[in-house]
């Protein structure tokens, strides 16, 4: 018996070929070659027609094929995922329609309906029903943009009722900014005598090049790396020119600086010890920094602020004896959230153990930094200037009458390369022009 998900896999390969003109899995497919571009395409072709199950009459020998990559030197990790994961999915999808009833009937209705069409023209309600069980997302916004435009603005809108009434007035002093920053291990071509680390942090690193990686942190920085290619680096020092910036437009003092928290860690665990110290020697490379200062937090220091200043408090003035228990979701190693968590707790903390001036977060990722002239030109504001609205910290109602309080603010991202357009200009446009292939299935845009 076919099933349904192979019915559908059947419909795309038969795509693949109606819109592209390729054949799936020709018979010079079927032998492992030396090639690493055209075995990639070869399993990528085995797997899908394997997926294809009874629906395809080759299913039976592409199962072969990618037990025979299996022995393919470098290419098993690779060949046992498709393996397994043509099972998997099977089994996934059979779980879904378990728990779903109305997933089931949408999977169904598409099975039946693209083994009954005598031709598939993959446009319109083709599109449609495809999407509805592989990217419900985008089912509805072919045709429609300009009238979904104004109902997500529609849906966004917030009338304000009141301002806040002690906005802030000097954003260098009354908020304190915080980071993320992450090492590992330097790039191949990158020489160990290249990199300036004193004796302790050497042995660090030849261990950590020799172990296993033990955390997977977004966009780590390699050692080595000079600052012009260092993203902390470059982040920190365009931190310090928007204060450079901000002074010449009276918006800081000759003798105001900026307090920047950075929570620092490593990708291995040699690493993480001494990822504080690796920072420190990094800035002091580039020549220091003129307006911020810079405090770095490790996971031993988290450790440290947890079971010597919260939990006793937590314990002497909320009774809870559960305190340092409850308190380990504050980190930095690990998941990725436990950095945020972390870091969005530290504003409390700051204002009240060390300076009772901070009255906000700004959370940075350094490779994102206020393009200050851009700003200025295009909202007659600076980045300050735009901290300094009473808008932050204002309550309202959102479009279902629910009370608001704008606490949070953020900034809009734009790349280096589109910020010429405007300030405006979206990370991702409306797609235009026919659809690429993996469009007909994943519509991600």
């Amino acid at each position: 018996m076919i099933t349904h998900l192979e019915s559908i896999v059947m419909a795309l390969i038969r795509l693949l070929a109606q819109v592209a003109g390729i054949e799936i899995f020709p018979d010079r497919y079927k032998t492992i070659c030396c090639d690493d571009t055209l075995l990639a395409r070869r399993i990528n072709a085995a797997f899908l027609v394997a997926l294809a199950g009874k629906a395809h009459n080759e299913s039976n020998r592409a199962r072969a094929f990618l037990e025979a990559v299996l022995d393919a030197p470098d290419w098993t990790e690779i060949a046992t995922f498709y393996r397994t994961g043509i099972d998997k999915i099977q089994s996934e999808i059979e779980e879904t329609d378990r728990i779903n009833p109305l997933f089931a009937g949408q999977v169904a209705d598409v099975a039946e309906w693209l083994s009954a069409a005598k031709e598939i023209r993959f446009a319109g309600d083709a599109l449609e029903r495809i999407w509805k069980i592989s990217c419900p997302e985008a089912v509805g916004i072919t045709g429609n943009i300009e009238s979904l435009v104004k109902i997500l603005r529609k849906k966004r809108t917030v009338s304000v009722e009141k301002l806040n009434k002690r906005p802030i007035e000097n954003p260098a002093r009354q908020v304190l900014f915080t980071a993320n920053a992450s090492f590992t291990i330097p790039l191949e071509e990158t020489s160990l005598d290249e990199i300036p680390l004193t004796g302790k942090a050497v042995k660090k690193l030849a261990l950590a090049i020799r172990g296993q990686r033990r955390f997977w942190s977004y966009q780590p920085v390699p050692l080595g790396l000079p600052p012009e290619q260092n993203e902390i680096l470059q982040g920190l020092q365009n931190l310090d020119r928007t204060m450079e910036f901000e002074r010449n437009r009276g918006n800081v003092s000759e003798t105001d600086r900026l307090s920047c928290l950075i929570s620092v860690s490593g990708t291995h665990d040699e690493l993480a010890g001494i990822s504080r110290d690796l920072l420190r020697d990094e800035i002091a490379r580039c020549g220091g920094l003129r307006k911020i200062d810079v405090y770095a937090f490790t996971e031993e220091e988290v450790r440290r602020i947890v079971d010597e200043v919260l939990a006793p408090a937590a314990i002497r003035y909320l009774k809870r004896d559960d305190a340092a228990e409850s308190l380990a979701v504050l980190g930095i190693d690990g998941a990725k959230g436990r950095h945020f968590s972390f870091l969005k707790s530290m504003g409390a903390f700051w204002q009240v153990c060390i300076d009772g001036a901070i009255r906000g977060t700004f959370n940075l990722a350094l490779d994102q930094t206020f393009p200050e002239e851009e700003l200025v030109r295009e909202s007659n504001r600076s980045a300050f200037e735009h901290l300094m609205t009473p808008l932050w910290g204002a309550t309202g109602r959102d479009n279902d009458g629910r009370m608001l309080e704008l606490g949070m603010i953020a900034g809009a991202l734009v790349n280096a390369d589109d910020i010429g357009k405007g300030l405006f200009t979206p990370h991702v446009p409306v797609p235009q022009g026919p659809r690429r292939i993996e469009e007909y299935l994943f519509f991600s845009t």
